[in-house]
């Protein structure tokens, strides 16, 4: 052979049994990376679906927490004849298990109420709950107009303007109430609304609206120890002096696929100034606030004695209901409310590592929901636990209940 020339079938080549294995190794690489690649993805989008449900929690409690923060805002404390109105006729959707209609009143408004939705149940349904102010209607462009009205005589009282557009009533279009602000003998202080007849309490304004507005001649002051507020509830007609909105869980409501069974949404309903949830349009005030929602508790807390000393009771205690609006107005410090949701969807690596979740306060009508509880395929069935619950606690002190 010549020097350089190579030996022909000298070497070896891989072998079958070689390439098998080389192609299981790479096999269970690829398994491996795709595993993890989709358990990346998986994360993901729990993370987000839990950073939408988080992102959907604190914009909808946020307005809840507001509007019991504002409850009993421009209330009557008293009436200048027998009022002749209702506040609502109808519920807001039907199934809710409870009748709002009991919710009316024609004597001086409590600000805040609430009552169980099932509570001889197993377990006891949610809370309803119904705030009552000046201040609760979104859709209104008159909410937080309000202007201060001086005694004259002969009729020349007028409406104080001050320039700000978030803050003056606007003519022809806000329908105002005045409440007449005095005291009694005792000093206590009243504010009573001005009424021309047991129908009629409100009215719109014309004219300029710098610098003199003129009320009607029965809405003003009568003398001039007396000094009035006025302040507009809507745009549209009144019939009654005062918004109310009523907070629920609608089981029977559409949600989204990700939500655990027997959850619900949770809803603000406005009452319109017509004895329904509706504008004068027939566009319903209903509007949803926080998605996959199983329960919600409320808790009132009182200072009886207003000696600093704090009770809490749940609304349909005796003493609760037993309250006028003046002793609520006197006594009421906050209101706690509770609300039981999960956070993203159904996670089957996740699983929930609580024995019962206590929604509310114990021994103050507060629920603690068992794992059977919660299992119940009438609930939320066998899969709860791979769901991420959360109880979002509100605790809203009463600050503005006498203003």
């Amino acid at each position: 052979m010549f020097a350089g020339t190579r030996k022909m079938g000298r070497e070896k080549g891989y072998t079958l049994v070689e390439l098998i294995v080389v192609m299981a190794i790479f096999a269970a690489v690829a398994m491996a990376i795709s595993v993890t690649f989709n358990n990346l993805i998986s994360r993901g989008s729990q993370q987000a679906r839990s950073a939408v449900s988080q992102i959907g929690g604190i914009t909808g409690l946020e307005m809840l927490r507001s509007d019991i923060a504002h409850a009993g805002f421009a209330l009557p404390w008293s009436y200048q004849a027998t009022p002749g109105w209702s506040e609502v006729a109808v519920p807001p959707v039907a199934g809710l298990g409870i009748d709002p209609t009991t919710f009316n009143e024609t004597s001086p408004p409590r600000a805040v109420r609430a009552a169980n939705v099932n509570p001889i149940g197993s377990p006891p349904g949610p809370y309803y709950l119904v705030l009552k102010s000046a201040l609760l209607a979104l859709n209104s462009p008159s909410i937080g107009h309000w202007s201060f009205v001086n005694y004259s005589s002969g009729n020349k009282s007028y409406l104080r303007t001050s320039g700000d557009a978030a803050s003056d009533i606007v003519p022809t279009q806000d329908n105002l109430i005045t409440l007449n602000v005095s005291f009694d003998n005792q000093g206590n202080e009243t504010r009573k609304l001005l009424m021309n007849s047991p129908s009629q309490f409100s009215y719109t304004v014309t004219g300029a609206t710098n610098p003199i507005i003129v009320p009607n001649a029965w809405a003003q002051p009568a003398d001039p120890s007396q000094s009035a507020l006025a302040y507009a509830i809507s745009d549209t007609t009144l019939q009654m002096p005062y918004n109310r909105a009523d907070y629920y869980i609608d089981f029977n409501a559409q949600r989204p696929q990700s939500c655990s069974q027997g959850t619900g949404v949770l809803f603000k309903a406005v009452a319109g100034q017509l004895g329904t949830y509706k504008d004068a349009n027939g566009t319903p005030l209903i509007y949803p606030l926080l998605n996959c929602v199983g329960d919600m508790q409320v808790v009132f807390i009182l200072d009886r004695n207003n000696d600093g000393q704090l009770s809490a009771y749940p609304p349909e205690d005796a003493y609760i209901t037993g309250l006028t609006a003046d002793l609520l107005r006197e006594q009421l410090r906050q209101v706690k409310v509770y609300i039981l949701a999960h956070e993203g969807g159904k996670d089957t690596s996740f699983s929930y590592p609580g024995a019962s979740i206590l929604v509310g306060e114990a021994g103050v009508g507060g629920q603690n929901w068992s794992a059977a509880q919660m299992s119940s395929s009438s609930k939320f069935g066998a899969t709860w636990r791979n769901y991420r619950w959360k109880v979002y606690a509100l605790t809203v002190n009463m600050l503005n209940i006498q203003k």
